[in-house]
């Protein structure tokens, strides 16, 4: 399980907010992509118990932690930023673009000549002001980027469980918008929703 050493030795070198950040969606064929980025006040941040990389966490265990981090961004024991990009802007821009577009709504929110932010190697950086360090699985090894990939993961599937109640058929609920194999037949069946990624491959086949 993981705790916030890296960020509290960088904490004791350097007075700059430290900033963990990680997006969820980027493969999905449906729904939209979520980014999401955490800052912890490390004088009264309780550390959070049972923090990995999401994946490796079951769903109630993700929502414990979610829960968790709503109660101490209430009490300013740290601040959560998200950021979104919907399906359809994907469709039109691609998602290269759709992802750097997230990214710089989010570094917006910071102080960039302040700030220090820990990314997952998989975030491309294209700004020179931009004070950061990259982590090759970053969020099975970072504890505040961890906590920015849970965040976001249980956002973005508590999204595509409420478009299942209006878009029955495609299983939404338990794919949240990955290709699944009745997520596929669905496609082919019902067609394509304005929740569906017209740039991906599996529903630009259909078109």
């Amino acid at each position: 399980m993981l705790a916030p050493r890296f960020e509290l030795e960088l904490n004791s070198q350097d007075h700059k907010k430290i900033v963990g950040i990680d997006e969820v969606g980027r493969g999905s064929i449906a729904g939209p992509l979520l980014m999401a980025a955490v800052s912890i006040n490390f004088s009264t941040h309780i550390k959070i118990s049972g923090v990995k990389d999401s994946k490796l966490l079951s769903r109630k265990k993700r929502e414990l932690i979610h829960s968790k981090l709503l109660v101490e961004s209430f009490s300013n024991s740290l601040k959560i930023t998200t950021a979104k990009r919907s399906a359809q802007f994907i469709s039109k821009y691609g998602l290269a673009a759709s992802l750097q577009s997230v990214f710089n709504e989010l570094i917006s929110h910071y102080d960039l000549a302040k700030t220090i932010f820990l990314l997952d190697a998989g975030i491309k950086v294209r700004n020179s002001k931009l004070i950061y360090q990259q982590f090759i699985h970053g969020d099975n090894k970072i504890y505040s980027i961890a906590l920015a990939a849970i965040y976001a993961k249980v956002e973005r599937d508590n999204y595509m469980r409420k478009l299942a109640l209006t878009n029955p058929g495609y299983s939404f609920e338990t794919n949240v918008g990955y290709g699944t194999k009745t997520h596929l037949k669905a496609l082919k069946n019902q067609g394509i929703t304005i929740y569906h990624r017209t740039c991906f491959k599996p529903v630009s086949v259909l078109l």
